[in-house]
């Protein structure tokens, strides 16, 4: 489930489109835990990843398309999963790129070396191979 509807907008700065703010935040602590949160912010990193892990849900970072975000996001993933609570680390399963236009067009970028353009395609392929190219160098 996107984790945008359960982060208040306004005490957060996250405002109304990557958090709430018509009232459903306190939702979050009503709704079952056994629901993964893919908890999405596309400009900054945020720290909603541990919020989500501390209440219990799993949760899944999903980056766009700026890979200075999604390399934060991803590093913020790895902290939470090394921290001393192991039960918070536990809820930490990963990221999930998002591309918001389509495999095709993703795919088509991806394979052509993910070079700089200003379309959703080439953004998202950028953002990805950013990230997996800092996984790989940290599991090397």
């Amino acid at each position: 489930m996107w984790g945008d509807r359960f982060l208040e907008g306004t005490s957060t700065g996250l405002g109304k489109w990557e958090a709430s703010e018509n009232g459903t935040a306190p939702a979050i602590d009503l709704v079952p835990k056994d629901i993964v949160i893919c908890d999405w912010h596309y400009e900054r990193a945020t720290e909603t990843p541990r919020l989500f892990a501390r209440k219990g849900f799993d949760v899944v970072v999903c980056p766009w398309r700026k890979p200075d975000v999604a390399l934060a996001q991803l590093a913020q993933a790895q902290a939470i999963r090394a921290g001393a609570d192991a039960a918070v680390a536990g809820h930490a399963l990963g990221m999930m790129q998002t591309t918001w236009c389509g495999f095709s067009l993703f795919a088509k970028a991806y394979e052509s070396g993910a070079t700089p353009g200003k379309n959703p395609g080439s953004e998202s392929a950028q953002c990805f191979s950013a990230l997996t190219k800092a996984m790989r160098e940290k599991s090397e």
